[in-house]
């Protein structure tokens, strides 16, 4: 199982490397933000590991650099922890989700004992307590 602190320092170090790269093109975050289609507060964001970005960014991102496909590469493993742990947790679940479930023939058995007990008469309905006629006493008149 893909440990979450194992993403989070992925993160952190793909942003490390955007700033490295930013700072060695003599751009600040906000010289770089048009370049990238994002604002300077998501170049921040990204630099400290706090936000997720879409492939694009990254793309812009080794264009306005040059950063020799090593921003991409990094973020392409980052994509990648972040699938496995997506599959493992939908794994995991479904695992749960059939460990939960009843056996086939039982999770009909509830449903039909429901619908009898409604159909059938309760002990104190008239129809449980109606005489027959020819238990009634008669009296003379």
């Amino acid at each position: 199982m893909i440990d979450p602190s194992e993403i989070a320092a992925a993160r952190q170090a793909l942003g490390r490397l955007l700033a490295k790269y930013r700072k060695a093109a003599g751009l600040n975050q906000h010289q770089l933000a048009p370049h990238t289609h994002y604002g300077r507060s998501t170049i921040a964001n990204v630099e400290v590991g706090r936000q997720n970005v879409p492939r694009d960014f990254w793309e812009r991102c080794e264009q306005a650099l040059s950063a020799g496909g090593r921003l991409l590469a990094a973020s392409e493993r980052l994509d990648q922890l972040l699938r496995q742990q997506r599959e493992e947790t939908a794994r995991l679940a479904a695992v749960e989700q059939r460990a939960a479930a009843p056996a086939s023939g039982q999770r009909y058995l509830p449903g039909v004992i429901g619908r009898l007990s409604k159909a059938m008469p309760s002990p104190a309905s008239p129809a449980t307590t109606a005489r027959h006629p020819s238990s009634t006493t008669c009296t003379p008149g």
